[in-house]
């Protein structure tokens, strides 16, 4: 039975995957930093606590039980979490070189759109995986320096997908436009829109299927993006989030905004990743922000 090493196992992302390689059969060892409130209690994960900053920890979590084959490398320094401290670059090569040691056979690094500069104020096309990268703040840069270290790794039996996040939203993230919008239409509550940005944003899910097509041994490598490819409007995913919680809630918008997508004909065809259409995205989502609203109220 296979195992899989998930890194940032109980954050946004890696509690979804979680759940689903579990789901899958797959045996699990999850690599937390803090917390595990996220993660089920069942005997087929094995739960490590452990940062990926420490080479010889993460010697151990790969060697100390039983083999690893693949790994889902998700833990990640955000922007905005406190000074910078090593987790995207020295984190990465620590897991890269801890996988080669072990023999593990593939890696797979998640990525984000902030390596191009998605509030750039010239109209874009789609950016596919050859387009120059434009790292538009610190975490930008520093999950490039990884994608580099991440290329430079493979080869001699190590291969190394990287798959190249767009903006994601869905059940354990709350925060963000989509998050905001379905609130404000569950309260009743003018949205506002200052610039009506046109973005690229993806069901967790979608995001998730993309990653665990990857751990398989028979999986491509190579960069991928994986997004919904397609610019939405700000303002055409609130009234989206208006209409499917039955509301009456206004939205107003103030000024035009940017657009950005990523391509992801690549994504589409070698991962088959199907992206979830928005509306359908937003029902799924509403009864999870429903009962953050309720657990709020006295």
């Amino acid at each position: 039975m296979m195992r899989v090493l998930v890194t940032g196992a109980n954050g946004f992302v890696g509690h979804h995957l979680c759940r689903r390689l579990l789901g899958n059969g797959v045996r699990v060892s999850a690599l937390i930093h803090q917390g595990q409130e996220r993660l089920p209690e069942v005997t087929s994960l094995l739960t490590l606590t452990g940062d990926v900053r420490d080479a010889d920890g993460m010697v151990a979590s790969l060697t100390g039980h039983d083999p690893v084959d693949a790994i889902a490398h998700l833990a990640t320094q955000p922007p905005g979490a406190g000074p910078r401290c090593g987790t995207n670059e020295q984190g990465t090569t620590n897991v890269l070189l801890a996988a080669r040691g072990a023999g593990v056979g593939r890696v797979v690094f998640t990525s984000t759109m902030s390596v191009f500069d998605f509030l750039h104020d010239e109209p874009q096309p789609p950016l596919d995986e050859d387009h120059p990268p434009d790292p538009r703040d610190a975490y930008g840069a520093e999950k490039l320096a990884a994608e580099h270290r991440c290329r430079a790794e493979e080869g001699g039996g190590l291969c190394v997908p990287i798959l190249l996040l767009a903006g994601l939203f869905g059940p354990g993230k709350r925060a963000g436009a989509v998050y905001n919008f379905r609130r404000s239409a569950l309260l009743d509550e003018e949205i506002i829109i200052a610039a009506d940005r046109r973005v690229d944003l993806l069901w967790v899910e979608d995001a998730v299927s993309a990653v665990v097509e990857a751990l398989s041994p028979e999986g491509p490598t190579g960069t991928y993006h994986i997004g919904s490819g397609v610019a939405q409007s700000l303002s055409s995913i609130a009234r989206m989030a208006v209409e499917v919680a039955g509301s009456t809630t206004a939205v107003t918008v103030q000024g035009p905004g940017n657009s950005f997508c990523l391509d992801i004909h690549r994504a589409r065809q070698q991962l088959g990743l199907t992206p979830t259409p928005m509306a359908v995205a937003l029902a799924r989502f509403l009864p999870y922000v429903a009962d953050d609203l309720k657990q709020e109220r006295p």
